[in-house]
Order: structure tokens, then sequence, then C-alpha cells
């Protein structure tokens, strides 16, 4: 099981996959971190 430090974490991976878990618990948290993470998704 994966320890959480943080609102939201990058996950090291052997893939070098972009991966995040983020603990957003209202719909406006979810559009905050969508909006944060959209720059991995134009690499």
């Amino acid at each position: 099981m994966l320890e959480s430090h943080g609102r939201s974490e990058l996950v090291p991976n052997k893939k070098e996959l972009n991966i995040m878990i983020d603990y957003a618990h209202s719909p406006e948290s979810l559009e905050n971190i969508l909006a944060a993470v959209k720059e991995y998704t134009l690499r």
C-alpha cells in the first residue's frame, strides 16, 4: 500500500508513466487538479 504525503502525489513506476493519485473530495477540487495536471497531457 502506498503512503500518502500530500493531497496529490506522483507515483514512481517502472514504465515511466505519469501517474498521479489525488484526494479531491469536491467537484471544485477535481476541477482544480485536472487544470493543474493538464500540462502533463501536452507533452
